[in-house]
């Protein structure tokens, strides 16, 4: 952060990349877990079904599953906020300083 300072990054840009950070790193999270769940549900199909008789039907994501997604990312972002509110806080000196 301070190498982003004193290159001339102000106190809301290092905020807002820290939030944008966290809301990016969830959203990929969401995505790539979804894709996964429904990829080795569609591999685990004909196991499942020939071996012990299950059956598991696949569907797009319902309205609650979706509304659950979305308070994980809003969750992440207001996660992003407690780093990014340190970093605002934050002089350049600060990051600058070495601390044993």
């Amino acid at each position: 952060m301070a190498i982003l300072r004193s290159v001339g990054a102000g106190p809301r840009h290092i905020f807002g990349l820290l939030v944008f950070e966290a809301g990016l790193l969830s959203v990929a999270g969401v995505v790539l877990g979804a894709a996964l769940t429904y990829a080795l549900l569609l591999a685990m199909r004909p196991i499942l079904h020939s071996r012990f008789g299950i059956f598991i039907e696949l569907h797009a994501l319902s309205r609650t599953e979706v509304s659950i997604l979305a308070a994980v990312v809003l969750a992440a972002l207001v996660m992003g906020l407690v780093p990014g509110a340190r970093a605002y806080r934050n002089t350049l000196s600060d990051g600058l300083q070495l601390r044993v």
